[in-house]
């Protein structure tokens, strides 16, 4: 019995053994592999791995998602160049309107390594005949990224919008023409909704918020297609299905509180913002400033309104008080900024109650106004 015990464990042992794991190796290059099967070059670095399925491949260098001022403006595709004349593909102009989508510049580049931007045919091949039958040929690539906006844009999906047979003249009105028509179209500086509500009447200050509030485009405009602004064939609709989706992004609004729908909504046109509506009126040394240059981020809350919330410097030596248009006499001129605006509150009318207890502002004055300076 003792025998057979023994041999069990003998067996057990070694079949431990015999079956144990493959090793992971943490480090593939002390891993049993032929650096030649991943790797094209013989000294491969982290920076440049020469890899033999992307040769572009590198860690460092441009990335996907790219500012479209930093692409090529113009694209020549002549891949079938012995049957058709070249397309000139607009680069810039498409990743422009790519930025308004969800994928951006990976809508087209799709299934991109990091690093350098791979052109179409490094993945998708020409012809028929191909060794991988699950990545599609590259006149399938094409067609795929193009049909489908197009259709959306002016339901006309024929050969002659991009392809022009060999010997003929490119057509003016379709993709071949080479001048760079920029994605820039003047907005419309006043956009009127008419709405179903009680107080119908919606002003949308188109420029305003692209010029002074300094908005992008994509800001607003997200997870949109050509179709939502170009169709040719029908009236494209004058709001989205949510029409205050895009708004309550920066704008806190309760779609249930009358008083906040009246910020929008009403019976007539509203006029264009204006700041003295704040409470705050812009001299000539505020209305110079953009709204970032005062409000960070895009909702723009009210600020304090002291001076010193934003002029952290400003004290009784550093501060000429003839700026204002008012000099102090001599024996004001030493006074303290609270002797006459309590609490700090320039924006409130000063008092003279700290100082003396029967003369008033501005019956009696502490000095004299003068001609308005413009401030260095």
């Amino acid at each position: 019995m003792k025998k057979m015990l023994s041999l069990f464990f003998t067996v057990c042992l070694t079949g431990n053994v015999v079956f144990s794991q493959t090793p992971v190796f943490k480090n593939h290059a002390k891993a049993p592999l032929e650096c030649n099967q991943c790797h094209a070059c013989e000294n491969p670095t982290y920076k440049n791995p020469c890899l033999t399925i992307f040769p572009d491949f590198r860690r460092e260098g441009l990335s996907i998602m790219r500012p479209a001022d930093d692409v090529e403006a113009l694209v020549t595709i002549d891949t079938l160049a012995n049957l058709y004349e070249p397309s000139i593909f607009k680069h810039k102009l498409h990743a422009e309107m790519s930025a308004l989508s969800t994928g951006g510049c990976a809508s087209c580049h799709h299934n991109n390594p990091p690093g350098d931007i791979l052109a179409c045919i490094e993945c998708h091949k020409p012809g028929a005949l191909r060794d991988d039958l699950t990545v599609i040929g590259l006149k399938g690539a094409y067609h795929g990224q193009c049909l489908n906006c197009h259709r959306d844009w002016s339901h006309d999906t024929d050969c002659i919008k991009c392809h022009v047979e060999k010997g003929d003249e490119p057509l003016a009105g379709g993709t071949n023409f080479t001048e760079m028509s920029q994605f820039t179209e003047p907005i419309l500086p006043k956009v009127v909704y008419e709405t179903d509500e009680d107080n119908p009447i919606v002003t949308f200050y188109h420029d305003a918020h692209s010029d002074i509030y300094g908005l992008q485009c994509v800001d607003c405009h997200k997870n949109e297609t050509c179709g939502r602004c170009h169709d040719t064939m029908e009236k494209t609709a004058d709001v989205e299905m949510e029409p205050h989706e895009n708004c309550q992004s920066c704008h806190d609004c309760d779609t249930d509180n009358d008083k906040d729908c009246l910020k929008c909504h009403d019976t007539k046109e509203k006029p264009p913002f204006d700041h003295q509506t704040t409470g705050w009126v812009l001299s000539r040394y505020h209305n110079k400033l953009t709204c970032l240059d005062c409000h960070s981020g895009t909702r723009f809350s009210r600020l304090d309104k002291t001076c010193t919330a934003c002029h952290k410097n400003w004290e009784n030596g550093t501060f000429k008080h003839s700026v204002t248009g008012f000099i102090f006499d001599e024996n004001h001129e030493d006074n303290d900024c609270v002797d006459c605006h309590l609490k700090r509150r320039y924006d409130q009318k000063p008092v003279c109650s700290e100082c003396h207890d029967e003369i008033t502002y501005p019956e009696k004055l502490p000095g004299k106004f003068i001609q308005k300076r413009t401030l260095q």
